[in-house]
């Protein structure tokens, strides 16, 4: 900010002038109101802004001079009046800044949104010298700490509403108004401003009170606010607000007001109100003389036209025509007799009828006539008419003669199919204000825009890349959703498209957009592109935002307004309004007078508005209903106010009850008494004297029953004597207690109520009596309970959750660091929970979990901590063991082999004996070594380990665990490599037939790691199963495998070979498995018979009929599919006469000892029969001796594979095996 850019000696007698209008202003708020009234007010802070905004940046060293001296003269230091200086300085420089020319801040304040940007300046602006000076005070000595709040609100009130007042005072009126003191405005003049001023003395000095008793109420002072606004604008409102700011800060004098704060609030009030009224007011005659001018051009058009204008006498059913009706209807003068009938012969048959029950239903006053005929002339040729017409009533209000227009559109309707296209983009422009248009083509996703849209957006045609996503990526992100959802409702035709939304610049500006589309659609209705138009918003947005604050200043009265049209509807209410009716906004909108006025007929309404026309103000007493039905009595103050053609009232309405009680005191006290809250009020002495019913219907006791008793007959018995004497100490010391108190009802129940007592003092400080107000919360308590114990506790077990968990767990981690004791986790899961879920329901395993955590608590002590993480995994916190780590080694075995062995005992669910068995894991903490979240995954691994070693068993946590998961994680972080970077190999074993002749090989994955060399399959895919790279791994063997079939077919010797992958359990459960697999055989040229599937057990455990459909399917591919490990499972034989498979592979665990073991050997011989008489083929893997291959051969086994006939080889070296059995195996 250049301060000193425009300088000039020649502006040195102004910056005089300035400093010392300053310092004088000053001087006098000081003078007149030396009881701290800048806390409501300081005047010096408005002319400074104004000065500036006037003259420049440059007169502010005048202000700092003018700061400086009125601070001196105020009785502060050298030092700290020149810090306070500063920050009066730098309020006025930030508002000015706020206010740039950026801003669109006119300072000669013809708009509301000027108004509401100054304010809004204000606000903020005069956080920096309230601040600054608040600062040096501190610093100072001069003002205590706990004095900084007050001090900093009681500064920026001052110095805000100084702005907000004088500042337009200086803007408005340094330009005199016009007219005020002709000979048609001088009595309305003199009467506006000096019943006003007259107001002012009685309202804030006393003047007729004094004089003749009267007290008037300062909530009239607003209707001389509206009266000045409405007649004498912006001008008029500032004299009168003027006037009444200055007589209120007398009439406060010689004392601050009690409650400052909404002192200034109310005062505060008057330059807001006023000047949006005046502002809103200006603005809508300003849109109003634009209307009217837009009605004299379309008139002018009209009377140049070819338009005919017929009239019709309803009662003799006469019809006048002008000179061009008789055109329009081809019907001569001197033929027509003015007869209804003529023109109705005129008209087509088929609008004949509608036509005439449209005129007639106008005719009654029924609706308007706005007609579309067609008429057929003697010739015989159809012309289109249309017209508007007017019904014209008799002083009696019935129905005298209609008036109307009638032109020929025939040529519309003509050329209306050929400019459809071009007429819906007029249209659009039309209605949208000629501003920017755009296309947009939603199969190509172009969009296309004209330079006024580039204009509005801040793009450059060559920047815009034409997208619908170059739209939407310069929407604002909180209007992004809203906008693109209200697109996509009118693709569907669910709603038209007229968004309002911002829009970011490339310069990071916002603009404020609104728009209209229209979408074209196709002959069968499906949408085929949009034209719309968008157009700057800005002015709307920002005048609904000044209403909005207009209206808020509004809701701040604590006294009803009310807007009223002729009808005496309500058009618009304030928020006291709602609260003291009981109606929501919404319900009042609509309303007649007489819906909350039980005094005030419907039929008493157009009398009192003649007379309200006749003396523009109306002052009268009545009563209003609220919405619960209680009738209160008010005080009404309407005035009457024209906007071109329309009239409305705007209505004061004060609740008077307070007024009404000095005459029906008792009737009125107590109405006031009876609140939903309960109320006792003692003596002194603490005695009750008086209580309420919401008393009597929370505690159960009647009023006779406490009356003379003390409150201790309502103890509960909860609290102790400390917490009563701490109660009545800070009622004594500060005169009155809040907080939550157990009490007990008459019926003995205890309940809980939040409660708050005050001492009531009388003038010489004494107290005179306790009043009680309180409410039963114990519902809400229970509610809040409920509430933090579904945050924090399992809803299935109510133990604690995994939040609360480590909550607990860190808190023990902290203990141990204090005590030096050692603790442990123990992790619990388990063991084969999920069989029990599925084959006994969810419901049966949570009644077991229940009882489960039932057994692990008994376990425990009540101070440790059992939580559930959920499903059936556990944990167990257990605290300060001991301080020897053998010693807690040895304490924890015990409790964990106790809760391994009280959860095997049986348990009884639902009148069945049900067996369990748990694995625990168990990881010794001390101190803070190891996180909470570190223990959880130590005593988790350990558990694991006690499941590897058979179940039912308990594991204490050894680091060479976390080596091995840390080896796997770098293993699996190297694995997830593999596959981009080319490092898998397929390795193939073949397979023999009986006659030792090759007929195929199994497909085995190798991964060859850079840095590991040769990893073992059984290293490097149980990795794969957990982490999902199964998946990928699976793909590419696929794919590799089609591959190597597809290179075999061109070879005759190998075309016939078979050749087998293995498909993992996740990889076979893919929804679209299928669809892939017949993706990759598709790409690949060679019958789908020499691929075959092997699938394990585990595949066919779950979803069997979703197994058996895909199996189907891929059979009908022609895949072949083959039950790999056969006879390791215990579902094999329940499912294999189900599943649709070509051959079972028995596994080498049986092959091994086939020769030596008896068990081993019945079980080949029962699974080849066994496939026989399926139909099924068998093969024998792990074949490695002649003895295994002779029982085989002699038992009918078909195939055979192992080491016998070789290893696993690459396929370089299985191609020259295979080529050398070949060659053996001889033709």
């Amino acid at each position: 900010m250049k301060l000193a850019a425009a300088f000039r000696w020649s502006d040195f007698p102004l910056q005089a002038a300035l400093a010392l209008a300053y310092g004088l202003l000053a001087k006098v708020t000081l003078v007149l109101f030396p009881t701290g009234v800048a806390a409501i007010v300081w005047p010096s802070s408005g002319l400074a802004l104004a000065a500036l905004l006037l003259g420049g940046r440059k007169y502010w060293p005048a202000i700092l001079i003018g700061a400086f001296a009125a601070s001196l003269m105020q009785g502060d230091s050298a030092a700290i009046s020149l810090f306070i200086a500063a920050g009066r300085t730098l309020e006025a420089l930030a508002c000015v800044w706020l206010l740039a020319p950026g801003t669109r801040f006119d300072p000669a304040l013809n708009q509301l949104q000027d108004y509401a940007r100054l304010v809004s300046a204000a606000a903020i602006g005069a956080g920096a010298s309230v601040l600054i000076s608040t600062t040096a005070s501190w610093l100072f000595g001069l003002l205590a700490t706990p004095a900084i709040a007050v001090s900093l609100l009681y500064g920026w009130q001052g110095d805000v509403f100084g702005i907000a007042l004088v500042t337009p005072l200086v803007l408005v009126w340094r330009t005199l108004p016009q007219g005020w003191f002709g000979r048609e405005r001088l009595a309305e003049t003199v009467a506006c401003f000096g019943l006003a001023f007259l107001f002012g003395q009685a309202a804030f000095l006393g003047l007729f009170h004094d004089l003749f008793g009267l007290a008037i109420q300062d909530p009239w002072m607003f209707m001389f606010v509206i009266w000045s606004a409405l007649r004498f604008g912006r001008h008029g409102v500032l004299l009168v607000v003027a006037m009444m700011v200055v007589q209120a800060l007398l009439g406060s004098m010689p004392h601050v007001p009690a409650a400052p704060f909404y002192f200034w609030l109310d005062m505060l009030s008057l330059p807001l109100i006023g000047l949006s009224l005046a502002l809103t007011i200006t603005e809508r005659n300003r849109g109003a003389q634009t209307l009217r001018t837009s009605e004299e051009r379309l008139k002018i058009a009209t009377d140049s036209g070819q338009i005919a204008v017929w009239e019709v006498d309803l009662k003799t059913g006469k019809l006048t025509w002008d000179d061009i009706c008789f055109t329009l209807y081809k019907i001569p003068r001197e033929s027509f007799s003015g007869n209804f009938d003529e023109w109705a012969e005129r008209l087509h048959p088929e609008d004949l009828a509608p036509t005439l029950a449209a005129f007639e239903k106008a005719a009654a006053g029924l609706g308007d006539y706005y007609p579309n005929f067609r008429i057929r002339w003697p010739d015989g040729e159809v012309r289109y008419i249309t017209g508007r017409s007017r019904l014209i009533r008799d002083r009696a209000g019935n129905p005298e003669r209609m008036i109307g227009t009638n032109w020929d559109i025939t040529g519309l309707k003509q050329t209306e199919a050929a400019l459809r296209a071009s007429e819906e983009r007029l249209k659009l422009a039309t209605a949208s204000g000629q501003i920017g248009i755009w296309e947009y083509d939603m199969g190509s996703r172009k969009l296309t825009w004209d330079d006024t849209m580039l204009s509005l957006y801040g793009v450059r045609r060559d920047d815009f890349a034409g997208t619908y996503e170059a739209w939407a990526s310069r929407l604002h992100p909180e209007d992004r959703a809203a906008t693109e959802a209200a697109l996509q409702d009118a693709i569907a035709d669910i709603k038209d498209y007229e968004p309002e939304f911002r829009v970011i610049r490339p310069d990071g500006t916002v603009s404020y957009i609104k728009g209209h589309a229209h979408v074209i659609r196709d002959q069968a209705g499906n949408p085929e592109s949009m034209i719309g138009t968008n157009w700057d918003n800005r002015a709307h947005a920002l005048t609904q935002q000044q209403l909005q604050m207009a209206h808020a200043a509004i809701n701040k009265s604590r006294s009803a307004f009310f807007w009223l049209n002729r009808e005496g509807m309500v058009t618009d209410v304030n928020d006291a309004a709602c609260r003291s009716l009981g109606y929501d906004r919404e319900e009042l909108l609509g309303m007649h007078v007489w819906d909350f006025d039980p005094d005030f007929p419907p039929e008493a309404w157009a009398p009192m508005w003649e007379g309200l026309r006749k003396t523009r103000v109306v002052n009268i007493e009545t009563r209003h209903r609220r919405k619960d039905g209680t009738i209160f009595p008010v005080e009404v103050v309407g005035n009457l106010f024209n906007s071109e053609d329309q009239e409305y009232s705007f209505v004061f309405v004060q609740d008077i009850s307070e007024r009404k009680m000095a005459e029906e005191a008792l009737q009125i006290a107590a109405a006031t008494f009876e609140t939903h809250e309960g109320i006792m009020i003692t003596d002194a002495d603490a005695n009750i004297i008086r209580v309420n019913q919401a008393f009597q219907n929370i505690s159960g006791y009647n009023a006779q029953e406490v009356i003379g008793k003390n409150p201790r007959i309502l103890s509960s018995g909860r609290h102790d004597a400390a917490f009563y004497a701490g109660m009545w100490r800070h009622l004594l010391n500060e005169g009155s207690w809040t907080g939550e108190i157990w009490d007990q009802r008459k019926n003995g129940q205890v309940y809980l109520k939040w409660m708050t007592i005050t001492a009531v003092r009388n003038k010489q400080g004494k107290t005179t009596q306790y009043v009680a107000i309180f409410s039963d919360i114990t519902e809400w308590k229970r509610a809040e309970e409920e509430i933090r114990s579904l945050a924090f506790y399992d809803s299935l077990t109510k133990l604690p959750n995994r939040r609360l968990l480590l909550d607990r767990l860190q808190l023990a981690l902290s203990v141990s660091v204090r005590s030096h004791h050692y603790g442990a986790v123990l992790f619990l899961d388990l063991d084969k929970f999920k069989t029990i879920n599925d084959t006994l329901g969810h419901d049966y395993g949570d009644l077991l979990l229940i009882e489960v955590a039932e057994r692990i608590k008994l376990c425990v002590r009540e101070a440790d901590t059992v939580a559930r993480l959920g499903g059936d995994e556990f944990v167990v916190v257990l605290e300060e063991i001991s301080t020897s780590a053998e010693d807690a080694s040895q304490k924890v075995a015990l409790i964990a082999d106790k809760i391994r062995a009280a959860l095997i005992a049986p348990f009884l669910i639902k009148g069945r004996e049900q067996h369990s068995s748990t694995s625990i894991g168990v990881c010794l903490y001390y101190e803070n070594r190891e996180s909470a979240d570190d223990l959880l995954k130590q005593a988790d691994m350990a558990m694991y380990q006690a499941k590897d070693s058979g179940r039912n068993a308990v594991r204490f946590f050894d680091p060479l665990m976390q080596q091995a998961v840390e080896t796997r994680t770098s293993l699996e972080v190297d694995l997830r490599r593999a596959v981009p970077n080319h490092q898998l190999r397929l390795y193939y074993q073949i397979q023999m037939d009986n006659d030792q002749r090759p007929v195929g090989a199994e497909a085995l994955v190798r991964w060859i790691c850079p840095l590991r060399g040769l990893v073992s399959p059984m290293q490097f895919i149980p990795i794969a199963e957990e982490s999902a790279l199964i998946l990928d791994i699976g793909h590419w063997v696929l794919e590799t495998a089609c591959r190597q079939l597809e290179e075999w077919g061109r070879n005759a010797h190998t075309r016939g070979l078979i050749l087998a992958i293995n498909i993992s359990a996740q990889q076979f459960r893919m929804p679209d498995f299928v669809e892939r697999v017949a993706a990759v055989v598709r790409s690949h040229h060679f019958p789908p018979s020499r691929l075959k599937l092997e699938l394990t057990e585990s595949v066919v455990l779950n979803d069997v009929a979703g197994v058996i459909e895909k199996m189907r399917l891929l059979g009908a591919l022609g895949i072949k599919l083959s039950l790999d490990d056969f006879g390791t499972g215990y579902s094999s034989l329940s499912y294999l006469k189900r599943l649709p498979l070509d051959q079972i592979k028995i596994d080498q665990s049986f092959v091994r000892d086939i020769t030596t073991d008896a068990n081993d050997a019945v079980m080949v011989q029962a699974i080849i029969h066994m496939a026989m008489n399926f139909g099924l083929e068998v093969i024998a893997e792990g074949v490695e001796t002649d003895a295994q291959l002779a029982f085989l051969r002699q038992h009918g086994c078909m195939a055979y594979q192992g080491y016998l006939f070789g290893k696993p080889l690459p396929i370089e070296e299985f191609e020259a095996l295979l080529k050398r059995d070949l060659e053996n195996a001889g033709p």
